[in-house]
């Protein structure tokens, strides 16, 4: 692959964490003020922007020598995705869960994390 489609698919993986982080800090307060329908339309596409961001992570797996490393992140992108979802639920049916969200909000800086000290693959 030439440099340029690499660093098109980098770029593409991250403008993708971004707008799904912002979607879900937007989605988390309006639920949260109880503003059900702004919040239901983000919460929406929320969830239309988790395919893009698992193929534009999933294109670069292969891209990187350091299997463990990508796997890990990739388990954790995962993971934070399912939470993510799992959190916001919590919030609509209105159940208390501060070790749940806590949990939640770790697995983001923790993939967050992740990402730049194991940038493709390879560790610091």
């Amino acid at each position: 692959m030439t440099p340029q489609i690499v660093q098109f698919l980098v770029t593409a993986h991250l403008s993708m964490v971004v707008i799904l982080l912002i979607l879900f800090v937007s989605a988390n307060i309006f639920y949260k003020k109880g503003r059900k329908k702004p919040a239901s339309g983000i919460h929406y596409a929320l969830r239309g922007a988790y395919l893009p961001g698992l193929i534009s992570g999933g294109l670069l797996i292969g891209l990187t020598p350091d299997f463990p490393a990508i796997f890990l992140k990739a388990a954790t992108g995962l993971l934070t995705l399912i939470f993510m979802e799992i959190h916001l639920n919590h919030i609509i049916g209105h159940e208390r869960r501060p070790k749940f969200a806590f949990l939640t909000y770790f697995m983001i800086v923790f993939t967050l994390m992740l990402g730049l000290v194991f940038p493709l693959g390879i560790s610091v």
